[in-house]
């Protein structure tokens, strides 16, 4: 009787399975790490983009600090009718009109012995409370000659009119028609306050800017060069300046040298929004 020979199939069974458990328990540990180097880069890309993130946002709040911004000012009502002539009693213009200077990049209208800088941007609407209130009555003191009243155009609100850069188009309108025709110059631009859009709009057409300074009574060979915005450059060109003079918010009021408004701590536009506040101190600064 032959004796049977002792199966080694079990053990050859355990040893498999134990060399899968290895190699699973080798898998889950790459995993695992695998894991971990994505977890940690995730952490490093997320804290490296808040810190990018927060360095644009002061930068940012920074440049465009404005009264505008401020929710206590309502933004002006607009209007898409033109209207059929200049508002009426409006005083004739001063005829005394400057080039801008290189240095300055103003308009001056006047000889009046107190000096008035006025830094505007014609989506501001702040400044169009300003204007509709004391326009008026700073050209009547221009043409007196009480004052000198030289005008800064701005156009740090170009990114308030929805990708149709109102501000630039606006102020260099102004700009060829101070340049070409200096007389119509202030009542083209009390049209535009008059009519002003709100901010976060297209602002006004083209079209709509011809219009107004047509009714102003600019001739159409000066209306013709606002298409071609040729003087964006120099509206940058003020901004900058603007800026660079230390004009924090609009609308930015210089008189004599003194800030009156437009820097931080000054009064807000609410201080000049009652009529004949601004014309009254002027008045009493030329004669006193």
């Amino acid at each position: 009787m032959s004796k049977k020979k002792p199966s080694n199939q079990r053990p050859a069974q355990a040893s498999t399975a134990a060399a899968q458990a290895g190699r699973q328990a080798r898998i889950d540990a790459i995993k695992r790490e695998e894991q971990t180097k994505t977890r940690v880069t995730i952490a490093i890309v997320v804290v490296v983009a808040l810190v990018v993130l927060g360095i644009v946002v002061a930068l940012v709040a920074n440049a465009l600090r404005s009264p505008a911004s401020n929710p206590t000012v309502p933004a002006a009502t607009s209007s898409t009718s033109a209207p059929t002539s200049a508002p009426t009693g409006a005083p004739e213009e001063p005829a005394t009109t400057t080039a801008p200077n290189p240095s300055s990049y103003s308009f001056a209208y006047g000889a009046g012995k107190v000096q008035v800088d006025l830094h505007f941007d014609f989506m501001c609407s702040a400044c169009g409370i300003f204007e509709r209130v004391n326009g008026e009555d700073l050209a009547a003191l221009a043409a007196n000659d009480t004052i000198t009243l030289r005008m800064h155009p701005m156009n740090f609100l170009d990114s308030m009119s929805m990708g149709t850069q109102y501000s630039t188009r606006a102020a260099s309108a102004f700009v060829a028609v101070a340049n070409q025709r200096p007389d119509k110059a202030l009542s083209f631009a009390a049209l535009l306050w008059e009519n002003q859009p709100a901010e976060n709009t297209k602002g006004l057409t083209d079209d709509q800017i011809a219009g107004y300074a047509r009714d102003a009574g600019v001739p159409d060979e000066v209306i013709a060069t606002f298409s071609a915005s040729t003087n964006a450059t120099w509206v940058d060109a003020s901004n900058k300046a603007s800026l660079a003079a230390g004009v924090q918010g609009t609308p930015a009021l210089v008189v004599d040298g003194q800030w009156i408004s437009g820097k931080s701590g000054k009064p807000s536009i609410w201080a000049y929004a009652t009529p004949g506040v601004v014309k009254s101190e002027l008045e009493t600064l030329a004669h006193g």
